[in-house]
Formats: structure tokens, C-alpha cells, sequence
């Protein structure tokens, strides 16, 4: 599974943007998650910045689902 973040949304205003470095708004180190012997999430390292447009992108069984369950605390 790999991690995409692109570009974060623009002012809106036609003016200049702001350039101010947000922190994390999302941090995981280091994420395992098992379902019996069935490793889901192996060390999951992932950060997102407030404002980023994010998206999962992997085959099927890699893990999407259970990083956004984990996220909701489900």
C-alpha cells in the first residue's frame, strides 16, 4: 500500500495564498494490525497535513479499509 498526498486547496480568493506550514493533522508510527495469523497493517508509518487532498491507492487485501477503520477507531 502507498500513501499519495497531492496539493492542498487553493485560496479561492485570487489573491496570494498563504504560505504557512501546518502540522500533522494525522500521524501513525509503526501500525500493525492482526486478524488471527493474518497480518492487515505491518508497521504503518503515515502522516497528513490539514488541507492536503489524500488518497489510499492499492490492490485488493492491501490494507486500505483497515487504515481507515483504524483512523475512525473502529
Amino acid at each position: 500500500m502507498r500513501a499519495c498526498a497531492g496539493a492542498g486547496r487553493g485560496s479561492g480568493g485570487g489573491g496570494a495564498a498563504e504560505d504557512t506550514p501546518a502540522g500533522p493533522a494525522l500521524v501513525f508510527q509503526g501500525v500493525t494490525v492482526r486478524f488471527g495469523a493474518v497480518r492487515a497493517l505491518d508497521g504503518l508509518d503515515l502522516e497528513v497535513h490539514g488541507g492536503a487532498v489524500t488518497a489510499l491507492v492499492g490492490p485488493n487485501g492491501a490494507g486500505k479499509t483497515t487504515t481507515l477503520r483504524v483512523t475512525a477507531g473502529v
